[in-house]
């Protein structure tokens, strides 16, 4: 059995999937759990792994921390491909700023109350104007757990993976404020396509996504 392990942004749930209109297959959510106190990335992952059934042909599908997670799932379970949407493949494709965040741990001197107050600018980076996009960004943002918001921040920015998967296929927009598509190499691109375009542009990522997955699913047999 084919499956689509599929992965959320940062906080979110299987809301920001509802949007897309996948072919036929088997689905499985992958549940965000708190972080343990100070747990790495590697750690957590390989709890999150625990969710997935290894006896089916996995496919797994993230998008932004949820793409980094994917990515990290991958390199621990068997899998047929990785699809990874508004997000990166390694720690080149991280703007600089993020990366000199993470390692002065700035993060850690901003309340998390701060962090989620922030709506208007979220907004902005994420690229959103209409109104229902915004209530459901809201609802997100303000259902976060403010503990897993910070570790899952801070795991973004000093993410060090240089080793890109086999079998990775990576969708993004190239208005995407908050990963610049200028840093980002070998992809497929949607056009006018913001950070949260898995919503906005639902119909052209869901096209692209079935596009791979038909291909790829063939081409492996």
């Amino acid at each position: 059995m084919v499956t689509l392990n599929l992965i959320s942004g940062l906080g979110a749930d299987e809301r920001v999937y509802k949007y897309l209109t996948l072919d036929n297959y088997d689905i499985n959510f992958i549940k965000w759990e708190n972080p343990s106190h100070n747990e790495t990335l590697s750690d957590y992952v390989k709890r999150l792994s625990k969710q997935i059934n290894y006896n089916n042909d996995n496919i797994l599908i993230g998008v932004s921390f949820g793409g980094i997670v994917a990515i990290e799932l991958s390199k621990i379970i068997d899998y047929k491909m990785v699809i990874i949407i508004s997000s990166v493949k390694d720690k080149y494709e991280i703007p600089a700023l993020y990366r000199i965040i993470g390692k002065l741990g700035v993060l850690n001197l901003i309340p998390s109350v701060v962090l989620k107050s922030f709506k208007s600018g979220i907004h902005y980076y994420f690229g959103i104007k209409k109104r229902e996009e915004k209530l459901l960004l809201n609802s997100i943002i303000n259902e976060t757990d403010s503990v897993f918001l910070k570790w899952a921040l801070t795991q973004v920015m000093r993410w060090n993976n240089i080793n890109i998967i086999d079998n990775l296929h990576h969708i993004h927009g190239n208005k995407d404020r908050l990963f610049p598509i200028n840093k980002i190499k070998n992809y497929f691109l949607i056009e006018s396509g913001h950070h949260f375009m898995i919503v906005s542009k639902s119909q052209e990522v869901s096209e692209t996504i079935n596009n791979i997955l038909f291909k790829g699913l063939k081409k492996s047999g």
